[in-house]
């Protein structure tokens, strides 16, 4: 079981955060963040808090955690030592008896990095041995304690994982003892709150309540996991629609307990209960469609296909943007059902309503700006205005699948497209058939298919048959990264395609590319001496990396000045692999204050001729600027990359080689964006 959470307020108010809060409103916006598996949000939050309050070891406690939350371990056992191992932190309450639950958790959060970097050499090499360390350090803490159930199962799972499963089985029968004396508490509590009486001393009533619910959620999660190990599968059955029932579809802490749950029957391989089908997680969908003006019968058409499909998937999580017609009443159908809406516009707002939403309809433009308001985030894919360049439009619907791949990996559970669509296939760059396209040639690899979908006269008829159809639908094509197709009808109100291209005065294209900029630190120290062997020792081994990672392959374009190196790539996995082979390659000059620093972005950049140099293929544009200005700002040793880039190398299947461990929002170098998203890039073990 993951760990057990201190302050109530799940569903805290997440719209304004004011540069200034209190340390307990800062913990319930970490947590509400949390709750519902918006874990980059909640590191973000975080790590303001704690410029803001830096001596609350509480909200340290939070840092590190959402570092571990996002796959940022190296940096949270980093935090961890600076922060908690010093003379007067929590160093010293692990030599005598913990009994506050912040003390408790600190204490075990060394145990959670061990298992984190456990799993996954489980998951890289099968290998089971660092789990025993995990255990030792949670059962630490089930000792100093007194035997919290919280450290205890966490302490018995690992055991189990490592294969003393008498161990485990001890633990987690004593664990099992705790929860069952714990739910009859709980019980005698819900009938003094039926009577009146109030569960939890002085606090105010909802905050009482939402913090015994949040309680009995714990109990029954531990209960489950116990049950588990101890292979008690009827037991367990009924402990799991506890589970489900009490989650409050808070389904980020589902989410936790479900991997938890996941990994140990994983080991086991046996057993009469799927614990994939008792804890579903809602779907992600990246969602498209045709635009069309505003048509009362269309409407009446897609809106009942569109509730069903959403109902029979069970989607909780949307990616997309809001072009008049299709877009809109897919966001305004999530909006309805209580999903997240996520909004990734291929350029600035206004110029995108311009463009594709004013055109088509008032109507559509209130609709638009409605959901706008009630987005759960909004992202720009690029910061151009006045462009409405095909290529841009792709750029920014690409960075919604991988975006929408990345939430689906960090909950863990399925991803899937979503379209409407005439099914007609079209030569054009942007669009829904190209989206389709891609999807179905790079993630997918499957034909897409068409919903559940027949002629009806009435809405009513439509909705009746999606209502019919929609289980089946669900149930077939669950562990599929699909494409959901609900067929578009065309009329005369159907929008044709009149969308002004920009280019140079020569007429140049973009393209979209992966791009490096790398340079050392410690260089300008070197003395003139020093800069032969710096050009035939250190400068050879980078070209010698860069030469590996490529395996015959020609970057798109060179650069080098000095200490600086300049990469043009086809795609992110490839430039990925020169980053970090760039890095290994350098690590032994690390003594010497030589330390590589490679930062990496993925977007539509212009192709044409370098005059001064006499070059005939050479890239520009906006987004190279933005690559640069990474580089300056990314810690010497280390790979920064963009979030595009992150979520281009998760298109392209690059998480099976590399993790984008998410480092938080920074201000890129020479002023030339704020608060902007960056991902740490390391090569996973053993690849």
């Amino acid at each position: 079981m993951e760990e057990e959470k201190k302050t109530e307020v799940e569903d805290a108010p997440e719209e304004s955060e004011p540069q200034s809060q209190t340390v307990e409103r800062w913990i319930a916006m970490i947590r509400a963040a949390e709750g519902r598996g918006a874990h980059l949000v909640a590191h973000d939050r975080a790590l303001k808090a704690v410029k803001e309050h830096p001596r609350d070891e509480e909200l340290r406690y939070y840092a590190i955690l959402t570092m571990l939350n996002t796959g940022s371990r190296q940096r949270a056992r980093e935090e961890y030592r600076k922060w908690f191992s010093s003379p007067g932190t929590f160093a010293e309450v692990s030599m005598g008896t913990v009994r506050t639950p912040l003390h408790r958790d600190v204490v075990v959060l060394p145990g959670r990095i061990d298992k984190d970097e456990a799993i996954e050499r489980f998951r890289m090499k099968g290998d089971r041995s660092m789990f025993a360390r995990a255990a030792r350090r949670y059962e630490h803490g089930y000792h100093k304690s007194e035997r919290h159930y919280f450290p205890g199962i966490n302490a018995a799972a690992l055991w189990f994982l490592s294969g003393r499963e008498k161990r485990a089985h001890t633990i987690a029968t004593e664990v099992l003892g705790q929860c069952r004396r714990l739910e009859k508490l709980h019980q005698t509590e819900e009938q003094r709150t039926l009577t009146g009486a109030h569960p939890i001393g002085d606090a105010t009533e909802a905050a009482a309540q939402s913090r015994w619910e949040e309680q009995r959620y714990y109990v029954a999660a531990t209960e489950a996991e116990a049950l588990l190990i101890l292979e008690r599968w009827d037991e367990l059955k009924a402990a799991l629609k506890r589970v489900l029932k009490r989650s409050g579809r808070i389904w980020g802490r589902l989410a936790k307990t479900r991997r938890q749950l996941l990994l140990i029957e994983e080991v086991r391989r046996q057993g009469d209960v799927r614990i994939e089908e008792a804890l579903k997680i809602p779907r992600v969908v990246q969602y498209c469609g045709h635009i069309f003006r505003a048509n009362k019968k269309q409407e009446a058409s897609l809106i009942p296909q569109i509730e069903g499909y959403l109902d029979a998937a069970d989607v909780q999580y949307g990616y997309g943007c809001l072009a008049a017609g299709s877009d809109i009443l897919i966001a305004e159908s999530l909006l309805a059902r209580g999903a997240e809406l996520h909004l990734v516009f291929p350029f600035q707002v206004e110029d995108y309503v311009r463009f594709s939403v004013r055109p088509f309809g008032k109507q559509w433009e209130d609709r638009f700006w409605a959901c706008h308001e009630q987005a759960t985030e909004i992202q720009l894919a690029s910061e151009d205005g006045d462009v409405a360049d095909d290529v841009l439009f792709s750029y920014g619907s690409k960075v919604a699948m991988g975006m929408a791949m990345l939430r689906a990996r960090a909950m863990e559970t399925e991803v899937q497209q979503l379209v409407v669509w005439d099914q007609k296939r079209r030569p054009w760059q942007a669009g829904t058939a190209a989206e389709v396209t891609y999807w179905e040639k790079n993630i997918s690899k499957k034909k897409p298919q068409a919903w559940p979908h027949r002629q009806s006269e009435t809405a009513a008829d439509m909705e009746h048959e999606g209502k019919n159809t929609a289980k089946n639908f669900a149930n077939e094509n669950r562990r599929q990264l699909r494409t959901a197709v609900i067929p578009f009808q065309r009329s005369g109100s159907v929008a044709a395609k009149k969308r002004r291209k920009q280019e140079l005065d020569s007429g140049l294209d973009r393209t979209m590319m992966a791009m490096l900029f790398a340079d050392l630190k410690g260089f300008s120290k070197l003395q003139e001496k020093e800069l032969g062997r710096f050009q035939t020792k250190v400068m050879k081994a980078v070209a010698e990396a860069i030469g590996k990672a490529l395996d015959g392959k020609r970057a798109s374009e060179t650069n080098t000045w000095g200490d600086a190196v300049y990469l043009v790539l086809e795609n992110a996995r490839l430039a990925a692999r020169c980053a970090v082979n760039m890095q290994d390659a350098l690590e032994k000059y690390a003594k010497k204050k030589l330390q590589l620093r490679v930062g990496g972005h993925f977007g539509p950049v212009y192709k044409g001729q370098d005059y001064i140099r006499n070059l005939p293929d050479v890239y520009f544009g906006s987004h190279v600027t933005r690559a640069a200005r990474v580089e300056p700002i990314t810690s010497p040793g280390e790979v920064f990359v963009t979030a595009a880039f992150a979520a281009q190398l998760c298109i392209e299947g690059g998480y099976d080689e590399f993790s984008c461990e998410y480092v938080g929002r920074v201000d890129l170098a020479k002023g030339y964006q704020s608060d902007f998203p960056l991902y740490l890039l390391r090569r996973r073990p053993g690849t």
